[in-house]
């Protein structure tokens, strides 16, 4: 599991050791039942009115990922020079519709053996 994927799996926060991953519009706050209430990069922007040393953990910001076809792999706007048009962009809620339907998401997204045992698990619910 990428660093990327295990966020999203965690709802957009992962400690690891002494530093904090803040991904992109963590999706803790979609079950929080703020809706959309809160804008994509408002938890990151928190960490900006700290002044350094004031907390014991360093926050490690993450922007939108997606799966670059011409790159081959998970990039960001700031690591890939390719046009909207060669990107994968899936939500973990479109990921999470796809899996209820039986859908096997695009294998550049998760491997297909481990997606039927998510659509089976969904099922077993």
């Amino acid at each position: 599991m990428t660093t990327q994927e295990a966020i999203r799996a965690h709802g957009g926060a992962l400690i690891a050791r002494e530093r904090v991953l803040l991904a992109a519009n963590p999706a803790a706050m979609r079950y929080a039942g703020v809706g959309n209430y809160y804008g994509t990069y408002n938890a990151q922007r928190l960490f900006d009115t700290l002044q350094t040393g004031d907390l014991a953990i360093q926050p490690l910001k993450f922007e939108h990922t997606f799966y670059c076809k011409t790159c081959g792999n998970i990039a960001s706007a700031r690591s890939c020079p390719h046009t909207p048009d060669r990107h994968l962009v899936l939500s973990g809620t479109r990921v999470r519709e796809m899996l209820r339907a039986g859908t096997l998401p695009p294998p550049e997204f998760t491997r297909p053996e481990v997606a039927q045992i998510l659509i089976e698990a969904m099922r077993a619910a």
